[in-house]
């Protein structure tokens, strides 16, 4: 894993880099060692990798600010299960923008923003395929009361429009 963290002025970025390669092996003594396929084995090599980078960009005013958080996770997978074979691919991508305000003296804000969730998978067990693919857009909204000294309270909702279900509506009240 790599990490950067940038800090000027009006701006700030951290921003992380992930890469995972494991191959694993088991099965029976002399399945691997004397080439025997009459006996059980199982063989799986995962190859992973994610980049993700979170920026805020606070206005000169510093009562407002625009933070975005984008990720992309690519996760390829082969495996065989003693005659079985299985091959998965999954490409991830999530966007996040937000809008902070701060209103009243200072004391409470208000934040809104929008968001995509975006998922392909392919996968193929012998000669069995799947394919799917998720979208999922949103909304949402929060304010933060922070008047009385040690409370803080926050309320929200979200709209989240899933191509595969329904939309999904989530208030929130800490």
């Amino acid at each position: 894993m790599n990490k950067w963290n940038i800090s000027k002025e009006h701006w700030t970025n951290v921003t992380t880099i992930h890469f995972l390669t494991d191959t694993r092996k088991g099965g029976q003594k002399g399945y691997f060692t004397d080439n025997n396929t009459s006996l059980y084995g199982m063989k799986l090599i995962n190859n992973r990798y994610n980049i993700s980078t979170k920026n805020g960009f606070i206005f000169e005013d510093h009562k407002t600010s625009i933070g975005t958080i984008l990720s992309f996770t690519h996760h390829n997978e082969k495996a065989f299960f003693g005659k079985r074979n299985y091959q998965g691919e999954q490409n991830s991508f999530y966007a996040n923008i937000m809008y902070q305000t701060i209103l009243f003296e200072d004391s409470d804000n208000i934040t809104t923003g929008i968001s995509l969730q975006y998922d392909n998978y392919l996968e193929r067990l012998d000669s069995l395929q799947r394919n799917k693919v998720e979208n999922i857009p949103g909304v949402f909204i929060e304010y933060t009361f922070n008047q009385i000294n040690n409370l803080s309270v926050i309320a929200g909702i979200r709209l989240d429009l899933p191509n595969n279900y329904k939309r999904f509506i989530s208030p929130k009240l800490h």
